[in-house]
């Protein structure tokens, strides 16, 4: 009976640690593919995926904050992967599908998200149809979603704009929408796009960036904070 007993229990242990490693491993190589639910708080989704994508990646790795993401595209899952680890202050979580679906929203947490950021979609070569009407469109589904998640939107076409502005978004950026003036002060005004540019790249220093009020200077002068800022 002792023998017995024990022949059984290696094998039961054996059977167990099996499956439990399966389930693992299961979940792991479903996370990569981009078909797992995430359990995030109060994060950060990005919505499609282009060329320019990644300069928001970088912008919020710089932060420092371990900020949590979810990524939503159809872009390959090995790209996902070579790309998360650029970024060591992010902590990036991969979802595949289509946003404007609420089943694929749901699995990103949409309901406990913080904010949602939507780009033109160009992950998926064989999609049809304007980048922007898929763009609104998300921008209604997430917001009947979740009411009170702060969305930002990137449109290629201005005319859309107002469309986008009845989802309630958040912030809405165009593309180009400044070219023209630009292009116009580098004769009329020389030197001002070049500062514009350079107080908007987060790669360069100086450049703007919001930050906490020292808590010494809080209900003083505003002219003693802006000596110390500038001091500092």
């Amino acid at each position: 009976i002792g023998v017995g007993l024990m022949f059984s229990s290696i094998i039961l242990v054996s059977l167990f640690t099996a499956t439990v490693s399966s389930i693992f491993v299961a979940r792991k190589i479903q996370e990569g593919k981009g078909l797992e639910s995430v359990n995030f708080e109060d994060h950060v989704l990005i919505c499609g995926w282009n060329v320019r994508a990644s300069r928001t990646l970088e912008t919020l790795n710089g932060d420092e904050s371990g900020t949590q993401v979810a990524l939503i595209n159809q872009l390959a899952a090995e790209d996902v992967e070579s790309m998360a680890k650029e970024y060591a202050n992010l902590e990036i979580r991969f979802i595949r599908g289509d946003f404007t679906r609420e089943e694929v929203l749901e699995r990103a947490n949409i309901r406990q998200a913080g904010n949602a950021i939507l780009l033109p979609d160009r992950s998926d070569p064989t999609a049809s149809g304007s980048p922007d009407q898929q763009t609104i469109l998300a921008a209604h589904v997430i917001r009947s979603i979740n009411p009170e998640i702060k969305v930002f939107a990137h449109l290629l076409d201005e005319e859309h704009a107002m469309d986008l502005k009845r989802a309630e978004v958040d912030g809405v950026v165009i593309s180009d929408a400044y070219a023209g003036e630009l292009l116009a002060d580098y004769v009329i005004s020389p030197g001002t796009p070049q500062l514009i540019d350079h107080l908007v790249d987060d790669r360069r220093v100086p450049n703007v960036r919001r930050v906490p009020v020292p808590e010494q200077f809080v209900g003083k002068r505003s002219m003693d904070l802006f000596i110390h800022l500038k001091e500092a």
